[in-house]
């Protein structure tokens, strides 16, 4: 075998052999039993039409502000809670299509939907009359209709301007992170509703050398909107 030949880089050649095949287990990524949507976005103009038969700026036509909606705490107090959205100028048409699994293995009997949307950027402004929220948040309309569509906005729990804290509605004793947002849904009448909710996460203790557990709990805080308000 010539790489035993006495050289002067008689060293390098049995290194680049034990190193080959851990350069291709870094160049293979994981094999996936399993289906996946994969999105392709494309930049559009705000009144550009798409493959769904509407723009974006259909979507943004049905955009109200909502100054009357009663947001119910998981205590069950009320407070009135108002809506305004200010429509950004980008907007993308994002076609969903259906990626199947790279491990050979059969798709599902049950049908794989992977919907194409329009996502359009925008701030809104979410304030309640009890003082918790007075926030400006940044996101993303999605909508696969002209006239409804969906917002999820983080809400940054160390800036908030208004006195939110989300600590007394977690059920757990200790944490370590905690996470929350608001989602909108933009309904075809040219109202909203919604939801505050957020997520705790921690691990649970554990001696040195021991796999710790982690666990993470849902956290309801506040609705509005049907069925909130039924």
């Amino acid at each position: 075998m010539g790489w035993h030949t006495e050289t002067p880089m008689r060293p390098a050649l049995p290194l680049l052999f034990l190193l080959a095949p851990l350069a291709l287990l870094v160049a293979c990524p994981a094999l996936r039993d399993t289906p996946i949507c994969r999105s392709t976005r494309t930049e559009i103009a705000l009144d550009e039409v798409t493959p769904l038969g509407f723009s974006a700026a259909d979507v943004l036509a049905h955009l109200a502000p909502q100054e009357d909606a009663a947001l119910r705490w998981a205590d069950g107090t009320v407070t009135d809670l108002s809506l305004d959205f200010a429509p950004g100028t980008t907007a993308r048409f994002v076609d969903g299509t259906v990626e199947p699994p790279t491990s050979g293995a059969p798709m599902p009997e049950i049908a794989i939907v992977c919907d194409d949307y329009i996502e359009v950027d925008v701030a809104i402004g979410f304030a309640t009359a009890d003082g918790e929220f007075a926030e400006q948040l940044k996101s993303r309309i999605r909508a696969i209709t002209a006239d409804t569509g969906v917002i999820d906005a983080a809400l940054a729990l160390d800036a908030l301007v208004g006195t939110f804290d989300l600590a007394p509605f977690v059920e757990a004793e200790s944490w370590d992170d905690l996470t929350a947002w608001v989602h909108v849904d933009l309904t075809s009448d040219g109202r909203t509703r919604g939801y505050v909710a957020g997520t705790a996460s921690g691990e649970e203790p554990c001696a040195e050398g021991e796999e710790c557990t982690a666990w993470a709990e849902d956290v309801a805080v506040a609705t509005w909107g049907e069925p909130a308000e039924e």
